[in-house]
């Protein structure tokens, strides 16, 4: 009668590793969040909106901004008027009203 039930217990616990298996090889799919929320930006309007940020924290100074993105400030020159940027930036410091105003 012990062999019995052992044998019994046995099939149970064998029928629940078959169903873990089976489990275990169903395909996992993974569902993302709705992209609708938030269109894809270009990715000249992500590069614009770093420099920019990147020059307001400078105040407006190219080398600060330049070192901080690190690439030269030739390269943010460059890409400063590629891009189209504005420079509405204000400069403060000893070198204030010489040039162009960032």
């Amino acid at each position: 009668m012990s062999i019995k039930t052992d044998v019994e217990a046995l099939r149970a616990q064998n029928a629940t590793l078959k169903q873990t298996l089976e489990d275990c090889r169903a395909p996992v799919v993974a569902v993302a969040p709705p992209a609708a929320a938030r269109p894809i930006a270009p990715l000249a309007d992500i590069i614009r909106e770093h420099l920019v940020d990147a020059l307001t924290r400078a105040q407006g100074d190219i080398t600060v901004a330049a070192q901080g993105l690190q690439i030269s400030r030739r390269v943010l020159n460059y890409k400063i008027a590629h891009l189209g940027i504005a420079r509405p930036f204000q400069r403060h410091g000893p070198k204030a009203g010489r040039g162009t105003v960032y």
